[in-house]
């Protein structure tokens, strides 16, 4: 008996930590990268069905294409390959999942996302994950949806930057 009380603490241990791991993670991707978290979150929250169709053909395509690949003995690695990418755009699906939760929680409509804001949509968003049914459900949603609006900030064109100030008569010339 003590044997299952001690493999159920270290299963908790293990899942406090994965989940601890992806709260890290999508932190440091919105503190490295937030124009694109940015692009991603904006997707995420004006094109939620568009976003979780998108997500949800991405995700299945490549888990099948790591699959095939897999399953050749000539392009194993490559299959491996794919699902290391697909765990990276998962973790930030996760991340712009966190960010929208927490602005929401903060009650704010649209801003920088902060290291705070990302922290309370983050443990705000696993915590609910761990309801049994409804929990893992909401995760689904949260990530399909995520990787859909990761997905199509990747293949976005970025917006050219702007050019400061007026033009110079020299500048003009040219």
């Amino acid at each position: 008996m003590p044997e299952k009380a001690l493999a159920l603490v270290a299963l908790l241990a293990l899942g406090l930590a994965v989940k601890t791991g992806f709260v890290g993670m999508s932190m440091w991707l919105n503190l490295a990268f937030p124009d694109f978290i940015q692009r991603a979150l904006n997707g995420y929250r004006t094109r939620p069905r568009r976003s979780f169709f998108l997500g949800t053909v991405n995700g299945v395509a490549l888990v099948f294409l790591g699959l095939i690949l897999f399953a050749t003995k000539v392009l194993g690695l490559l299959g491996l390959l794919v699902w290391a990418g697909l765990v990276a755009l998962i973790v930030a699906a996760f991340s712009v999942g966190y960010c929208d939760l927490g602005l929401r929680l903060q009650g704010r409509t649209s801003a920088q996302v902060g290291a705070t804001t990302l922290l309370i949509g983050g443990a705000a968003a696993e915590a609910a994950f761990l309801a049994p049914v409804l929990g893992q459900v909401f995760a689904l949603i949260v990530m399909l949806r995520g990787l859909g609006a990761v997905v199509s900030a990747l293949l976005a064109r970025r917006a050219p930057l702007a050019t400061s100030g007026p033009k110079t008569a020299a500048q003009a010339r040219s």
